[in-house]
């Protein structure tokens, strides 16, 4: 009985122990993710993509270890490896819609559409999600992109866009995709409100430009003579700002 008992004990010490060791590796983990986060800010990717290996040695189950390492190996060029680390994040936790979303526009840049909306659909539908008009938008790009070859994805890319502004108005770039595809269904005077309103919210050069681009021959169009002056000096102005 005495023996039985001793090893009990034994036991016990020894599982408190494994528990005190994992919960140490646990907070090891977390502090070389925010090592790798301090060398990601300074711009030094081969410092963090280390980090983050010792984080995952440390805890194989650390989500954002994987997601960081992705992200650092997908800004080294290392496409496939950069993929198959948000796919671990995201094995270990499926709820983190914002490593998703991440996911989905790197499957978007190397044009892998039918990923990127089955992904997409996934993050639409985390209602806990706390930047839903992100998740719609990504859905509604990877819809614009399979609309090419199947045209039902056109019909849920506009009601994704009418979704995404719903939640956001002055969102420029479901403004001017929206813009888009009233043009394709040659809707122009709704078209032409729509690239009006995007040039409007959008703070980028190159985004002001593109609905530049969609507003002058459409003003042309319609003979506002004003206007179509105004959208050329405005694309001049920005062409002489690039150039400098």
């Amino acid at each position: 009985m005495k023996l039985l008992l001793a090893h009990l004990i034994l036991f016990f010490l020894i599982s408190c122990q494994t528990t005190s060791i994992s919960k140490k590796n646990i907070t090891k983990s977390k502090f070389h993710v925010d090592l790798a986060l301090g060398f990601l800010r300074h711009q030094k990717n081969p410092e963090a993509i280390a980090e983050l290996n010792k984080a995952i040695e440390l805890n194989p189950k650390n989500s954002s270890a994987y997601h960081y390492l992705g992200m650092c190996l997908y800004q080294r060029g290392r496409v496939q490896e950069s993929i198959d680390s948000f796919l671990t994040s995201l094995a270990i936790d499926p709820s983190a819609t914002a490593v998703r979303n991440d996911l989905i526009t790197i499957y978007l840049e190397n044009k892998n559409f039918g990923e990127a909306y089955k992904n997409a659909v996934i993050s639409v539908n985390d209602l806990t999600f706390t930047n839903p008009a992100q998740s719609l938008f990504l859905k509604s790009k990877a819809a614009i992109k399979l609309a090419a070859s199947n045209p039902r994805y056109l019909n849920i890319s506009e009601g994704a866009l009418k979704a995404t502004l719903n939640l956001n108005p002055k969102h420029c770039g479901a403004l001017y995709d929206l813009g888009t595809i009233y043009a394709k269904k040659n809707q122009l005077k709704k078209s032409y409100v729509l690239y009006h309103k995007s040039l409007k919210n959008c703070q980028l050069e190159e985004d002001k430009l593109k609905s530049l681009n969609a507003l002058i021959p459409l003003s042309k169009k319609f003979g506002l003579v004003y206007q179509w002056g105004r959208y050329k000096q405005l694309k001049s102005e920005l062409a002489k700002k690039n150039n400098n």
